[in-house]
């Protein structure tokens, strides 16, 4: 489940679906649309969902290790979630040539919002310029969810990051040391600065990384 703070105050808890995809063991994974529901704390007055663009590394979800496992099943249990209105945003470099989530990633069957800009120039552009903002694709959205360690920029919307390792930001062990780890540590630094700058929720895997980071980073 996603942090409590990824959820504002007041937000709907159950939600009525319309019927969607459906999958039994594996992909395709089941997407169903939330429709208005009736929020017991506010009386039964009908509300939104919570809005919710997620940016999906594909190439990651395709025969996944442990970050692109990560991937499918949040963004997976996101489209499942009652009360949230999903938006599965990624790059068109890494959707099929009708624009469609290829079969062989772990979240084929959702429906993409495409984004016309390459993966990696979309990301550069992000870290760099903290520009162009998302919202020119998927609009008007609550949250912006990265699942994978990468920063997107936002217009109003909140945004919530991910760390997935800091074992590069270790300089006092082996694995943090020599040119190899140099260059992670740069490209990293280059996405924790506007991370840690802008995001309203930061999502650690883990306890021990979460202590890692505060560790590292104070």
């Amino acid at each position: 489940t996603l942090h409590p703070a990824m959820v504002p105050p007041g937000a709907p808890r159950t939600v009525a679906f319309s019927p969607g995809l459906t999958a039994a063991d594996g992909p395709p994974v089941a997407q169903r649309r939330p429709a208005l529901v009736e929020d017991p704390a506010s009386g039964g007055a009908v509300t939104q969902p919570l809005r919710v663009a997620a940016f999906v590394q594909l190439g990651r979800t395709k025969n996944p290790t442990g970050v692109g496992k990560h991937i499918n099943n949040m963004v997976a249990g996101l489209a499942l979630t009652p009360g949230v209105r999903l938006e599965v945003a990624a790059a068109r470099d890494e959707l099929d040539a009708g624009g469609a989530i290829p079969p062989a990633s772990g979240l084929f069957g959702l429906t993409p919002r495409p984004l016309p800009w390459r993966r990696r120039t979309l990301e550069r552009s992000w870290r760099l310029l903290n520009w162009p903002k998302i919202e020119r694709w998927c609009g008007e959205v609550d949250w912006v969810y990265a699942p994978g360690e990468s920063y997107v920029a936002t217009r109003r919307a909140r945004f919530a990051g991910t760390l997935h390792c800091l074992m590069w930001f270790e300089r006092d062990k082996p694995w943090g040391q020599g040119r190899s780890a140099q260059r992670v540590r740069l490209m990293m630094r280059s996405i924790l600065r506007p991370t840690f700058k802008h995001a309203r929720v930061i999502i650690a895997v883990s306890q021990f990384l979460k202590s890692s980071a505060v560790r590292l980073f104070g």
